[in-house]
């Protein structure tokens, strides 16, 4: 059984943003008469911006699990861990804050970081981290499920 989570390395927002100054750069870069060149180069970036995505897979047969990044579908950087028996997954919860400085004031900000790891016989791998628990608990519970293990909360 191959459980598999993949995901945008870049959020929504920023793709749009990105595509849209690319468009607009296009634009300028054919009315001000550059290479068009700058064109190819303008949409090999998109490319990778838009199909960049963190994959995490665990395949119980093979007794592996991937963690990976993977750019225009290859691999990036791919990490590769073997087991022999999957025991759970914990979840922790880390308080974090900061100080936020503007010219009137400075305040202190304060949120929580959740993260997930798979605890196998070798070792911990962690697998999610994110400060939004409502969409963190989703999927984590349905990559538990997936895999037949508990969830172990230290908090």
């Amino acid at each position: 059984m191959k459980a598999t989570y993949t995901t945008d390395y870049f959020s929504t927002e920023f793709k749009i943003i990105i595509g849209i100054t690319i468009l607009v750069g296009g634009f300028f870069i054919v009315h001000l008469g550059y290479n068009p060149i700058w064109h190819v180069f303008l949409a090999l970036l998109l490319g990778v911006i838009a199909s960049t995505k963190y994959e995490l897979s665990v395949d119980s047969n093979a007794k592996t699990i991937i963690d990976a990044t993977k750019v225009l579908g290859l691999y990036l950087k791919k990490r590769e861990f073997n087991y022999n028996l999957l025991k759970a997954i914990s979840l922790e919860k880390e308080n974090e804050r900061y100080t936020a400085n503007t010219r009137s004031r400075s305040r202190q900000v304060e949120f929580n970081m959740y993260t997930a790891s798979i605890i196998t016989d070798k070792e911990e791998v962690e697998i999610f981290t994110s400060s939004n628990y409502k969409s963190f608990s989703e999927k984590l519970k349905q990559f538990a499920n997936e895999l037949n293990l508990d969830i172990q909360r230290s908090f």
